[in-house]
């Protein structure tokens, strides 16, 4: 039973990704929704199997159930947490290596199908150009979400046990490839942010000095909530122009978020490269605080348990979060790491649990 459940959650984040591969490049064949409906059913028919092994925090159910009641009311437009909830519960029943081995095989496999859709002609590369900029596009509909993809490289360092920063700094020449082609300028600067992130924590751990990686991270916290919502009001027009006018969109969609009725609590499908403001305005105030609760205590677990690789990707996708909706998007293998180390369900997270075997008894 274990392994057909592990074989089942394998599929299901394998089928995210790959078909995140063909409904975001120039592909014909793109069914996104029903692939993402076979997801799911994928994960639960894993967790059913699991069922006496599955560990669910007090907050990731009160998560689960405030993004079921999203999906009712906004459709299937709200169901990117939802899956992200899924997955994050079904990996509670499998030992850690286990989940990071399923993301990093999704990884592999996904790129090698790249490859292989691109040699038969099926992904081509085209180009842009706006503002001197010369983009490739990869084959993707646009070049942020190319880079996006190829980001999940980032995740393959986290499956070693020894000289994982060797192995991430292996992979910024394929990683400085990927930006040279999409001139996606945040990717690169994300990539640099985890190596520096790793480098310095890892550091902190060998001194003992754990506190001060939480209060790094907690920094980058709380500072890129306060400029996601900030920023868009105080920033000059020079610097909406070097971020793509991304001030400009991120006004417009706070002010239709506040200026909506119930929308501050039940949430308003809109989706801009923000997760902050993205994450609020689809879900509403009570999952988005839930949220915040959730990455604040993971922060204090992994610097309490010397887990400074988590810490590095935890503050790596904040600083994203920013200029892009990733944490928002369950076909991100960066999002899913993402919530698995913040949700916690895999027995180290320090929340109180629920757990089968208690209700059972």
């Amino acid at each position: 039973m274990y392994s057909l459940a592990y074989g089942l959650f394998f599929m299901g984040i394998a089928l995210l990704y790959c078909n995140s591969l063909i409904a975001y490049t120039n592909v014909s064949v793109a069914y996104k929704d029903p692939a993402r409906i076979v997801s799911a059913l994928f994960l639960v028919a894993s967790s059913l199997l699991n069922f006496n092994r599955l560990r669910m925090p007090v907050p990731v159910v009160l998560i689960a159930i405030l993004s079921f009641i999203s999906v009712l009311l906004h459709g299937l437009v709200a169901l990117n947490f939802l899956l992200i909830v899924l997955f994050v519960l079904s990996s509670s029943a499998f030992e850690k290596h286990l989940v990071i081995r399923a993301i990093a095989y999704t990884t592999v496999i996904s790129i090698v199908l790249y490859g292989v859709l691109y040699m038969l002609g099926l992904i081509q590369w085209n180009y842009t150009f706006w503002d001197g900029r010369l983009r490739n596009t990869l084959g993707f509909y646009n070049e942020n979400v190319a880079a996006t993809f190829f980001s999940a490289m980032l995740v393959l360092p986290y499956t070693f046990r020894r000289r994982r920063i060797l192995w991430m700094i292996a992979l910024m020449p394929p990683y400085f490839i990927v930006y040279l082609l999409t001139d996606s300028r945040s990717t690169i600067v994300i990539g640099f942010i985890m190596l520096l992130a790793c480098a310095l924590f890892y550091i902190l751990e060998k001194q003992g000095r754990r506190k001060t990686s939480a209060i790094i991270t907690s920094l980058v916290l709380y500072g890129t909530l306060v400029i996601s919502f900030l920023l868009p009001y105080v920033g000059t027009s020079s610097l909406d122009l070097i971020l793509s006018y991304r001030l400009t969109v991120f006004r417009q969609a706070i002010n239709a978020l506040f200026g909506t009725p119930f929308a501050f609590w039940i949430g308003l499908p809109i989706e801009i490269d923000n997760c902050y403001i993205t994450l609020l305005a689809n879900y509403g105030i009570l999952l988005f605080l839930l949220l915040f609760y959730c990455i604040q205590k993971a922060i204090v677990v992994y610097s309490k348990g010397g887990g400074w690789m988590e810490l590095a990707l935890i503050l790596t996708m904040l600083v994203y979060s920013m200029v892009e909706g990733n944490l928002f998007r369950p076909e991100v293998m960066l999002t899913l790491a993402f919530w698995y180390f913040v949700l916690g369900c895999n027995g180290e997270s320090g929340y109180s649990e629920i757990s089968m075997d208690s209700i059972k008894s």
